[in-house]
């Protein structure tokens, strides 16, 4: 008789192999199903961890490994089309001491390994393992693949854009009706250039096409070019790519640097038409979503991969509860829905909240008129410490992963956040509104 798993994984990205670990951490028996042969290759760029998610990875053991390859940020510049400095704060800068963690960033590559080798039991993991079907029952779901079936309580989909879980959720209801595609952008790695030293963090709004761009320790830079999109395009060359890079090499990115710059020492680069959605239905009662599968969000606010970690955990939060609770061990079908039901009413506003920010921070940087050009104007009046603070309106709510220990520096960031929820909620009762 075949395995009986308590979680089937679909997908080993960033998403999947946080579950994986949980699982093993908390005990869960699991099997991970990845397509792809090998974890040590990723195409992805870079990737933004900010201590919401560098906490949960603490829990892990993992934030003080990736904190010591990625390097902190640092210093921020932010110019706008004519090459006028309008935004300079060292900010970040202060986050280890007055949060607990750094806002690190790298490629995503390396995340992705390190979640990788932390996994113990190797023998859970098929790859390359292609997921053909689902088939849910009462009592039980199986995953087929290619060359073997797979029995599971319950199926995650952390299989991403083209999720096939998500296909299996919203059989009936097609992707275009909820998925938009508003803008591109051009994803790139560079080596150290003149000009950019680590830790810094540049911006440039501009109206036409705008750039974001992130130095690790070892001076690597992960850049960004946003634009209106104008003609939708189903896959884009290192044509279009050259050519997005040409519309902004004029551009100052840093006091003594332009785009053409880094645009110089290009490692790789590659465009892609920006995704954005949250799915309307994350679950059955034994099917779920986790990561990009269930939200995808523009690259501009550095949230992309937390959201991921913070959905693993939430999700995992609510399967110990379920535990705990299960009578004999089993998850009766009606008692996982409840739990599915759950985190999907916990994460999926916080997920709609994330997206809308993210694409509102990408507007800002392409100047678009109405209320990001108003916010724009907000920001270059802000002090350092109302930067901090936005910063923190963004993690209250976040999860930690029941039955983890929280470190110190653990504590540091939840307090700084319960002071922040507090602040927040005292302005309300006094003004009516944030």
């Amino acid at each position: 008789m075949q395995n009986r798993y308590e979680i089937a994984i679909i997908g080993g990205g960033i998403a999947g192999l946080t579950t994986a670990l949980i699982c093993e951490k908390l005990n869960f028996t699991y099997i991970l199903l990845e397509k792809q042969a090998s974890f040590e290759e990723d195409k992805g760029a870079g990737v933004g961890i900010q201590p919401n998610g560098l906490r949960i990875l603490d829990q892990l053991g993992l934030a003080a490994r990736l904190e010591d390859e990625a390097g902190a940020l640092a210093e921020m510049y932010r110019y706008d089309g004519t090459g006028r400095l309008i935004i300079r704060n060292s900010f970040l800068a202060a986050w280890r001491e007055r949060l607990g963690y750094d806002y690190v960033f790298t490629e995503r590559a390396t995340l992705r390994r390190m979640l990788w080798e932390s996994v113990k039991r190797r023998e859970c993991i098929k790859a390359p393992c292609l997921v053909t079907s689902i088939e849910e029952h009462d009592d039980y779901v199986i995953v087929h693949a290619e060359n073997a079936s797979y029995t599971a309580d319950l199926v995650v989909g952390a299989d991403g854009v083209k999720s096939c879980v998500r296909g299996h959720i919203d059989a009936l209801k097609p992707v275009d009706e909820y998925i938009s595609t508003p803008f591109t952008c051009t994803y790139g790695m560079s080596s150290p250039t003149h000009g950019l030293l680590p830790g810094d963090h540049f911006g440039v709004y501009n109206t036409n096409s705008s750039i974001l761009g992130f130095t690790d320790k070892n001076g690597i830079i992960y850049w960004f070019i946003f634009e209106h999109i104008n003609v939708p395009k189903a896959r884009y060359t290192a044509s279009d790519a050259d050519e997005s890079c040409a519309s902004v090499s004029h551009l100052r990115i840093m006091p003594a640097a332009t785009f053409t710059s880094i645009n110089t020492n290009t490692i790789r680069k590659f465009k892609v038409p920006l995704q954005e959605y949250t799915a309307p239905n994350w679950h059955t009662h034994r099917t779920v979503l986790v990561g990009d599968a269930a939200c995808k969000i523009s690259p501009a606010n550095g949230m992309g991969a937390c959201q991921a970690l913070e959905m693993s955990a939430a999700l995992m939060n609510q399967l110990t509860r379920l535990r705990r609770h299960a009578n004999h061990g089993i998850w009766s079908r009606d008692e996982l829905h409840a739990s599915l039901e759950r985190y999907s009413e916990i994460r999926r506003p916080a997920a709609v909240a994330t997206l809308e920010k993210a694409r509102l921070i990408t507007e800002v940087l392409l100047c678009v008129e109405g209320k990001p050009v108003g916010v724009l104007e907000q920001m270059k009046r802000l002090e350092e410490g109302l930067f901090l603070r936005q910063a923190l309106g963004n993690w209250v709510g976040a999860p930690v992963i029941l039955g983890l220990r929280v470190t110190g520096r653990g504590v540091v960031l939840g307090d700084a956040i319960e002071r922040e929820r507090k602040l927040r909620e005292r302005d309300v009762n006094r003004t009516g509104k944030l």
